[in-house]
């Protein structure tokens, strides 16, 4: 009995002896592992580090190294310093020009910037007629010597059809209005161009009324 409790313990003894071999073996290949190259490699609050003086840094919760975020962000601020020197440009153009482009455009207008890359900025609508218009979703078609093309968005006007996908021309010369296709319901749309930059434009779209009032007054 004696002998073969003995045994038992030099069992027990022997397993727990290869069990933890084991273990060290594990964790010394692990270790080799996150150390290939002499590159150590570590995580903490699911953030993976690169070297021990690592500039590499991947957030395992995104996925996206830092220095993205950090390009991105720069990218993004040099857009939004962009778009906020072209909104004081138009608020520029519609403080010095409101009056004036109220006597060509009885019904309102809306000034939008647009470029080759279709970024499309509005300002803020001055239209007095009941239309519907999102001059956000313009599209630039062509840019030539003489003029551009864009394509408008859905305008729809209470009482009148709806205009959808018109392409409408605008020519480079600052302050050439250009009608847009015909009339409807004492209403004719117009184009014109303020502001060109060469690859990049201030336009206006106008609403006035039909005929224009000189020719009312004529008649």
């Amino acid at each position: 009995m004696g002998k073969s409790k003995a045994w038992t313990i030099k069992r027990i003894a022997f397993w727990t002896l290869i069990l933890t071999a084991a273990a060290v073996f594990v964790a010394v290949l692990q270790y080799f592992k996150n150390t290939e190259g002499n590159v150590t490699v570590h995580s903490k609050n699911g953030v993976t580090v690169v070297g021990d003086n690592a500039n590499l840094t991947v957030d395992q919760r995104t996925g996206i190294d830092p220095n993205e975020y950090r390009s991105l962000a720069e990218e993004k601020g040099r857009t939004d310093e962009k778009i906020a020197k072209l909104k004081e440009e138009m608020r520029e153009i519609d403080a010095t020009k409101h009056d004036d482009l109220l006597k060509r455009y009885s019904l309102g207008y809306i000034l939008f910037y647009i470029d080759h890359t279709n970024m499309v900025i509005p300002y803020e609508s001055h239209i007095k007629t009941e239309c519907a218009v999102d001059i956000s979703e313009s599209k630039v078609v062509y840019i030539g010597e003489k003029g551009i093309d864009i394509e408008l968005p859905n305008i729809e006007c209470k009482g009148g059809p709806t205009i959808i996908e018109c392409i409408c021309g605008i020519k480079r010369e600052i302050g050439q209005q250009t009608p847009i296709f015909g009339h409807f319901h004492g209403i004719q749309m117009y184009s014109e161009m303020l502001v060109d930059h060469g690859d990049s434009f201030v336009c206006v779209l106008g609403f006035a009324t039909y005929p224009p009032m000189d020719r009312k007054e004529k008649s």
